[in-house]
């Protein structure tokens, strides 16, 4: 998918999320299925194992993204981080606990 077919861009920013990503993020691969999307998950210095299930995810969702802050900077910091990545038309944020 190029920079230019992606219409839709969602932002999740994450910290410590390890237990709600997995269903989140399939989740939103449902429901826009059918849109030209990228989902990208901002990882905002996680401790719990996030980090390792997000890149197990990165391995089953194309379109899934991720950025990592090597440490705790904030909801809204995250939040400008994948914003900054994003390549969409749209833009989206959702929590990280759905």
């Amino acid at each position: 998918m190029t920079e230019q077919e992606i219409r839709v861009s969602v932002v999740v920013p994450a910290k410590d999320e390890c237990d709600s990503l997995a269903s989140l993020v399939a989740e939103i691969g449902a429901a826009l299925a059918e849109e030209a999307h990228e989902l990208i998950i901002v990882d905002d210095g996680s401790q719990d194992g996030t980090a390792a299930l997000l890149g197990e995810l990165g391995r089953r969702y194309p379109t899934l993204r991720v950025v990592r802050h090597a440490h705790c900077a904030g909801q809204s910091m995250a939040v400008l981080s994948g914003a900054r990545c994003g390549r969409g038309a749209w833009l989206v944020v959702l929590d990280g606990d759905g």
